[in-house]
């Protein structure tokens, strides 16, 4: 069946590697190449980075990927438009669920968006979206987090001067 592909890039961005069997058997075929977990992996990394770099830095990945994956992630992909009498379409089929990410990765681009890591170091979460310049955290837990950690650090520090342990 058809799937929603902003929300198949939000699970697969967030899929543990462990699981990666589980998001195949969910998704189906993903790529012309036969996936396993170390490409999994990769494929993760490369498409947080494509959500957080401007596209036209994208071809300055291959020095840390695949060039044959950055070849896939510049690549033009089939788009069909559908003119009505309410509101303009556009509509791109694939079979891949590759290129179904790709695609809202290139939308987003496309119309202005930007997203951001995470602030809190540790944080697993994929790339947020940004509407707020001075957000630095994806989500409440995560600024809580650090705010709490941060003030650990501080007392610690002023009672190491204080000389206590």
């Amino acid at each position: 069946g058809q799937l929603d592909p902003w929300g198949l890039r939000g699970v697969f961005l967030a899929c543990l590697p462990e699981d990666w069997e589980r998001f195949m058997l969910m998704t189906g075929s993903f790529s012309t190449a036969g996936l396993n977990k170390q490409e999994f992996i990769e494929w993760q990394a490369l498409l947080r980075e494509a959500l957080v770099l401007p596209p036209n830095k994208w071809q300055k990945l291959e020095g840390r990927f695949d060039p044959r994956k950055i070849a896939k992630l510049l690549a033009p992909l089939p788009m069909t438009f559908e003119w009505d009498e309410k509101t303009p379409r556009a509509h791109i089929v694939t079979m891949r669920s590759l290129h179904a990410i790709i695609a809202t990765i290139q939308l987003d681009l496309l119309q202005g968006a930007k997203f951001r890591v995470c602030a809190r170091h540790d944080c697993k979460e994929p790339p947020f979206r940004v509407k707020n310049p001075r957000k630095e955290f994806c989500c409440h837990e995560c600024a809580h987090l650090a705010l709490v950690r941060r003030s650990r650090e501080n007392t610690a520090k002023t009672d190491k001067r204080k000389g206590k342990q």
